[in-house]
């Protein structure tokens, strides 16, 4: 008789760190106001030095944010060195930021504390910001009607100076006068210089004024106001605009606000507050872990297949699992998908089984999908299979068994196999022939329900597509 090599090859490979497969970024922001149906807010993580979204939201006439936890890829969360709050068109054309950048922080650890003073946004705090202003009308000529204009300049001295003490603003932004005038605020121009005219006079009349921002309310009064005006018991506002400018109304950062006198005096200089309290702030917090914690990745190796279980700690909105291989850990290819368990906290166990898999090392991963669409990778694992050198029939396990019993062997080749069990007295009891199998490790799972208690012997021939012929014969105890 043939000696026979025995080969039963077996990969086993774990994952037990828990692996985060998406983070949520959680946005804690007050003061901020409703920019209307054509804009809206937009938050942007800095990775190496280049922004990714972490999505839009709007704010309703309370402050109240449609939207404030966020998810977004782990990796890139985690190696975010700051976040930088936008205001971008609504629809946005532009996947880029917007220069129209109120509030930014640099992460540390898992929080960034937001604040326009910071760099990436308008880069000054305000605290050395400063205001004077008088009342005059200098474009009707005469000397009257003073109490209807506004000019943001300093006469102390005797002489007109610079009566605005700003930084200068970044790119998308621009600064603009008001006189609230009867509880309606009216502009008296925007300007991004504080010692030159500012950009528009559409209530002044026809005579030039002075070379500071400001106007006169004289002409073409708003609905609801009648021009010339006495100011005197209005309020003098410096606000801070998002260019290009979609309001009417003056934007929710002031820096500075002066109560007009009543009665106020014309060519008097009045001096203003700072309202810094008007400035919005907040918190980006990275800490909070969605939707899916990987606690154990697995792979198996059986023959010719791959069989591949993980386990999760807790599921959030988990549409499931796409299955992923690569022979070379680059060029990955679907081949299969696990429904997920939507969200839960209670751990979760999965399986797939990839059948006929050829000799050779391959790489899985797991593809995680929200029911929104967003999606995250897990690490990958390297599994080898191995085709065996020789023809080979383990001795079956259990044995003694009753009443299932699995038979292991391996093939060098492709082959087709003829199973027979017989008992004691030789006579044949069961049998499954011609049917084909492709190199590698297989099993027999036999279940002899149907037979009696006793000695059996079973028998595996195979006759490889090469011409070869192998048999095997071994014994076997059923004890019921």
């Amino acid at each position: 008789m043939r000696k026979i090599h025995i080969f039963l090859f077996t990969f086993l490979m774990m994952i037990l760190t828990p692996l985060t497969m998406g983070q949520n970024l959680e946005l804690s922001i007050s003061g901020l106001e409703d920019l209307g149906p054509d804009y809206a807010y937009e938050g942007w993580i800095i990775v190496n030095s280049s922004p990714i979204s972490t999505g839009t939201f709007t704010v309703d006439g309370s402050g109240t944010m449609s939207q404030t936890s966020f998810n977004v890829n782990s990796n890139d969360l985690m190696n975010a060195a700051a976040f930088v709050l936008t205001i971008e068109p609504s629809p946005d054309p532009n996947p880029s930021p917007s220069a129209v950048h109120i509030l930014a922080g640099d992460f540390s650890a898992t929080t960034a504390n937001l604040a326009v003073g910071h760099p990436a946004a308008l880069g000054d705090d305000f605290m050395s910001s400063a205001g004077n202003y008088i009342l005059a009308t200098p474009t009707n000529g005469s000397s009257t009607n003073e109490l209807s204009g506004i000019w943001f300049l300093d006469i102390s001295s005797g002489t007109p100076a610079v009566g605005l003490t700003l930084p200068t603003l970044p790119a998308g932004w621009k600064y603009e006068g008001w006189a609230v005038i009867s509880g309606t605020p009216v502009t008296s121009g925007k300007f991004t210089a504080v010692d030159m005219v500012d950009e528009s006079d559409p209530f002044s009349s026809t005579m030039p004024g002075p070379p500071f921002p400001g106007e006169d309310y004289l002409v073409n009064a708003p609905s609801g106001l009648t021009f010339p005006t006495d100011l005197s018991g209005g309020t003098a506002v410096i606000s801070i605009e998002p260019d290009p400018d979609n309001s009417a109304a003056p934007f929710l950062l002031k820096p500075l606000v002066g109560g007009i006198p009543n009665p106020a005096m014309d060519h008097e200089t009045y001096a203003m507050n700072q309202n810094l309290g008007s400035f919005p702030s907040g918190i980006a917090d990275r800490s909070a872990v969605v939707p899916v914690e990987l606690s154990a990745f697995s792979a198996n190796v059986s023959g010719n297949s791959v069989t591949l279980n993980w386990e999760t700690a807790t599921e959030t909105n988990n549409s499931g699992f796409e299955i992923e291989r690569s022979k070379n850990k680059s060029n990955y290819t679907s081949i299969g998908f696990i429904e997920g368990k939507g969200t839960t906290t209670d751990k979760s166990k999965y399986s797939f089984v990839d059948n006929s898999v050829n000799s050779g090392t391959y790489y899985y991963r797991l593809k995680q999908v929200d029911f929104d669409g967003s999606f995250e990778y897990s690490n990958s694992i390297e599994v080898k299979v191995s085709i065996p050198n020789n023809f080979s029939v383990e001795q079956n396990y259990p044995n003694p068994f009753n009443p299932s019993t699995k038979i292991a062997f391996s093939l060098p080749v492709d082959s087709k196999i003829n199973f027979t069990v017989f008992n004691i007295l030789g006579q044949e009891v069961y049998q499954e022939l011609n049917y084909n199998l492709s190199v590698g490790n297989h099993s027999i799972n036999f279940n002899a329900a149907g037979l009696t208690s006793g000695i059996y012997f079973y028998n595996i021939n195979a006759v490889g597509i090469d011409g070869t012929n192998f048999t095997s014969t071994k014994k076997m105890i059923l004890a019921k």
